[in-house]
């Protein structure tokens, strides 16, 4: 909260949005998904990419799950990373497509990465 105090972006409120939701703050949480949204629209107001950020976070919040789909399938075409990859997979299985969530997550770990939040998307995504 100190470093969002300091400087108010998108990272930071995401952040302390998912802790607050471990923690069971919805009044928290809530207040921080509203300002990472704004963070995130005044960043691309800006010019800087964040079709990658916002739909993972859209996803991962089950905000808008069509509107991630969206990004993330925009992002992953300029941005093809085994991150841009996951992003894509879990807007997929956001959306209950989970023969591409499978494709796509197979994709983001063709580094064998250990990255444990993708490895936590697999697991999810494996279950379907």
């Amino acid at each position: 909260e100190r470093a969002f105090d300091i400087l108010p972006i998108a990272k930071y409120s995401t952040l302390i949005t998912q802790i607050a939701s471990k923690q069971g703050n919805t009044t928290l949480k809530n207040k921080m998904l509203i300002l990472a949204q704004l963070a995130y629209e005044d960043s691309a107001k800006k010019g800087v990419n964040v079709d990658m950020e916002l739909a993972y976070f859209l996803a991962d919040n089950d905000l808008n799950s069509n509107k991630a789909l969206e990004l993330a399938q925009k992002a992953y075409e300029t941005r093809k990373s085994i991150y841009g990859a996951d992003t894509l997979a879990w807007a997929y299985y956001k959306n209950k497509n989970y023969t591409e969530a499978k494709k796509y997550i197979k994709e983001a770990l063709k580094t064998n990465t250990k990255d444990p939040i993708i490895l936590d998307h697999l697991t999810h995504i494996n279950s379907k």
